[in-house]
């Protein structure tokens, strides 16, 4: 499965900065890991203690607001005042307040810091990941065998969405994991499987995913892809009305 190569020359103001503050690092990705591991490291993790990040950047009040925005940070004297949308989820609800997090820390980097972008806003979802799920702790607690019951268990640990908890755990293992709805469309998908709708898989696959029983289980099926032809594993959970799935070489 592969993962988004980023190149080590910053292409906007925000990566730049980014870089800087990181000192030596491969790419943005690794960068922003660094960095964030600086406002993790002493914190009470999982799920991590986001206030008292906060107050270390000079936010001093988190609050929500009716608002046609996820969230914003605002300016309130000499700090900031962080608020995010009260229609927001829980999971949602925590990923915004560490995205506008990471915001506060781009801000550290010095004056006439960029504030606005789709790169910084990018950036400061990577700055969320890592906050919410630190590289070397979530990695700690994804040591058992791949199974759509870990993803489960680790959105619960570390109160993340199953979507963003499901993202950052194919990252970091290598693995496809997917979410189905109503057997015909993938909501959301990271590694090999994307979203779309489910006809669009391969005949195994999809054939696998369509006849899977409703609550949960595994099964192996043969599959065909650069990666690797043969046994591939497919593991899936029920969660509503929607079925969660990691897939990966057996």
């Amino acid at each position: 499965m592969k993962r988004r190569q980023l190149s080590r020359v910053p292409s906007s103001a925000a990566a730049r900065r980014v870089f800087k503050m990181a000192g030596t690092a491969e790419s943005l990705e690794d960068a922003v890991r660094l960095i964030a591991r600086d406002y993790t490291e002493e914190v009470i993790c999982p799920p991590t203690d986001l206030e008292a990040i906060a107050r270390r950047l000079n936010i001093y009040d988190i609050q929500s607001e009716d608002m046609p925005l996820s969230g914003e940070l605002r300016r309130n004297g000499k700090g900031f005042t962080l608020v995010y949308s009260s229609y927001l989820s829980g999971g949602r609800k925590r990923f915004t307040i560490a995205h506008e997090i990471g915001h506060a820390i781009v801000l550290q980097s010095g004056p006439r810091s960029p504030t606005r972008g789709r790169e910084l806003e990018w950036i400061c979802d990577l700055f969320a990941v890592e906050l919410l799920m630190p590289h070397s702790v979530f990695l700690d607690m994804a040591t058992a065998e791949p199974s759509a019951q870990a993803v489960k268990e680790l959105a619960t640990k570390f109160q993340t969405s199953l979507a963003a908890t499901g993202i950052r755990y194919a990252t970091l293992k290598a693995v496809s994991v997917f979410q189905v709805e109503d057997g015909e469309r993938v909501v959301w998908g990271s590694g090999l499987v994307k979203a779309g709708s489910v006809r669009n898989l391969d005949y195994s696959l999809r054939d696998a995913v369509s006849t899977t029983p409703i609550n949960s289980g595994s099964s192996i099926i043969f599959y065909s892809h650069p990666l690797w032809t043969g046994e591939w594993k497919l593991s899936w959970e029920s969660v509503g009305k929607q079925k969660l799935f990691v897939f990966y070489p057996a």
